[in-house]
């Protein structure tokens, strides 16, 4: 700008740049908004204002992104890669741990400390909203505004950060409790079986020592789990209160099985239900069971005055 329009040959003695590269990185900067070509007989180029300039590439960046998403999209990506993925800081732990709530279809389960969970309330919020239940483990009792399905459970064991949405990844990470920086690793993300299916087991068992403090039950607009000791455990009350309700069960197989819950079997060993589906009864096992008929990756209960949802996206 406080050089005026200069031709190539100008700005490449300006800027120090070998004349025979000068007009490819004016065509790159030109395709970034960064600088305008004049009309006229000699080619010549001005700067473009940087407020004006960095608002175009932000754009052009943000449009690029949706470009992607929507290629991917398009394109059906199916996870079938396992990884892990590590994080190189607290803040890559926090996004990554965001994009786990956007992505999640059936339930959400957070283990962390309260203080941690007051400052991601927005975001759980918004999960609730749309009707994703939010299975929550911490020290103490938390306020968040719900128009959905809530569980506050209280336990000790807030020691460090476990996230899971769905069966689908699981989320570590010990920094984000401690607020430490890089001092300690700042923890990783999963899709792998074995590990999910570890930690899996381990929320398991702060489930059973756990002691449920809060809880909201929308009833009218059906009940999302994908954490089969979660789903039982309303299931068993349904059943004390004498509730007749039917679930769609969505399964590993790809089959949705829509019918009355007849019984179900909550042990150490055997977690199921039993399905009548009109046509046949099935037995329907949670997350890495063989025993059963069926084993689910997501559930949505529907007590007999609701009525069936639409098909889960």
């Amino acid at each position: 700008m406080a050089n005026g329009p200069l031709t190539a040959r100008g700005i490449s003695q300006l800027a120090q740049i070998p004349y025979n590269r000068t007009y490819d990185v004016l065509t790159s900067l030109k395709e970034r908004g960064f600088v305008e070509e004049l009309e006229g007989k000699t080619r010549t180029f001005v700067a473009v204002e940087p407020e004006i300039a960095f608002h175009r590439y932000s754009k052009s960046l943000r449009e690029l992104i949706d470009e992607i998403k929507k290629f991917a999209e398009d394109m059906k990506v199916e996870r079938k890669k396992y990884a892990i993925w590590r994080f190189s800081s607290p803040e890559e732990a926090i996004l990554s741990l965001k994009n786990m709530m956007q992505d999640t279809k059936f339930e959400f389960t957070l283990l962390a400390p309260s203080d941690f969970i007051s400052g991601i309330k927005d975001e759980l919020e918004v999960l609730l909203n749309r009707g994703i239940t939010v299975s929550i483990y911490t020290n103490e009792e938390v306020s968040i505004p719900t128009n959905g399905n809530l569980f506050i459970r209280r336990t000790n064991k807030t020691g460090h950060i476990i996230a899971m949405n769905d069966i689908r990844e699981v989320l570590v990470s010990p920094s984000l409790v401690f607020n430490v920086g890089e001092e300690l690793p700042s923890g990783f993300k999963s899709n792998f079986p074995e590990i999910i299916f570890s930690y899996y087991i381990y929320l398991r068992d702060i489930f059973e020592e756990s002691t449920l403090i809060s809880s909201v039950l929308k009833r009218n607009k059906g009940i999302t789990f994908a954490i089969y000791f979660h789903a039982l455990q309303t299931i068993e009350q349904l059943f004390t209160e004498g509730v007749e309700f039917d679930a769609e069960v969505y399964t590993t197989s790809g089959e949705t099985l829509k019918g009355k819950v007849l019984d179900f079997t909550n042990t150490k060993i055997i977690n199921n239900l039993l399905l009548d589906t009109g046509k046949r009864k099935v037995l329907v096992g949670g997350p890495f069971s063989i025993l059963e008929d069926y084993e689910e990756v997501g559930i949505i209960l529907y007590p007999k005055d609701v009525q069936t949802s639409k098909e889960r996206r």
